[in-house]
């Protein structure tokens, strides 16, 4: 075997076993940060992971819990219900509008969630709600 046969081996040999410990890494990490959705900073950083899945959930909006202020002291409104999946499995979500605002009740979100925290929501009109779900929040 001639050299540049052996530093063409030893480099793709190389690539690979870096590409399996990102790979194994990033699945690590994605376990990892499933597991401590109770810590913020890991949450953070899980939310960089592009091997955790964001997840959509449909809840009709009701009235909200009790207002409660943010790090800014901002008096916001919190909504804690249940919503469901389009396959009907059912999830608690916590979310909280944009700024001040107060949702409508009986009005329909689809709500992104991943790492257990809501990412962004949207009014949706009851017809685009998946009937699976339909029928677990209504």
């Amino acid at each position: 075997m001639n050299k540049n046969k052996k530093v063409t081996i030893i480099t793709i040999s190389s690539i690979v076993v870096a590409l399996a410990l990102i790979v194994g890494g990033l699945f690590g990490w994605k376990a990892y940060a499933e597991s401590h959705t109770d810590n913020e900073r890991i949450v953070t950083y899980g939310n960089l992971n592009p091997l955790v899945p964001t997840k959509e959930y449909y809840v009709k909006t009701k009235k909200p819990g009790k207002p409660q202020k943010d790090k800014n002291t901002h008096v916001k409104a919190i909504y804690n219900q249940y919503g469901a999946d389009k396959n009907g499995d059912r999830k608690f979500i916590h979310y909280n509008p944009y700024g001040k605002k107060r949702l409508k009740t009986g009005h329909y979100l689809k709500i992104k969630v991943k790492l257990d925290r809501t990412k962004t929501y949207e009014e949706v009109p009851k017809d685009k709600v998946p009937k699976k779900a339909l029928e677990k929040i209504d």
